[in-house]
């Protein structure tokens, strides 16, 4: 047996699953699928309101701010959205310094980063976000 056609946001299982079956006894193929998924890093950048930049005016600080990312298992729209997120992750800028040697203030879905909240979802050992479940 092999899935020809994968279901919504699921990843196509393209192994060939042997089967067999006997007269007059039932046999049972258990297969799962695997969500689409995108470990695609998502980093926020903190930038000062007035000056749309990342170095902060004055005494200002940009640096341990925080920010709640909601995941809704599913398929929604602003009209139709649980009440609810699926989970629930915080986290907290850090000052990074990039390669042109600027100083910018970010954040992203890892361990390094998080306050608190859900366990983040992991496929092949790295976080992601799936794209198929429900």
């Amino acid at each position: 047996m092999k899935e020809t056609k994968a279901p919504k946001g699921f990843q196509l299982d393209k192994t060939v699953h042997t089967l067999t079956v006997k007269v007059g006894e039932t046999t049972t193929l258990k297969v799962s699928d695997t969500p689409k998924a995108t470990n695609t890093q998502i980093e926020l950048f903190k930038l000062d309101m007035d000056t749309a930049k990342g170095t902060p005016q004055g005494n200002a600080v940009l640096e341990g701010t925080e920010f709640v990312w909601k995941y809704y298992d599913g398929y929604y729209t602003r009209d139709n959205l649980p009440s609810a997120p699926t989970s629930t992750w915080t986290t907290r800028t850090k000052a990074e310094k990039g390669s042109n040697g600027i100083t910018h203030y970010i954040t992203q879905l890892t361990d390094s980063y998080k306050v608190s909240g859900d366990s983040f979802y992991m496929q092949n050992g790295s976080i992601c976000l799936p794209l198929g479940c429900g």
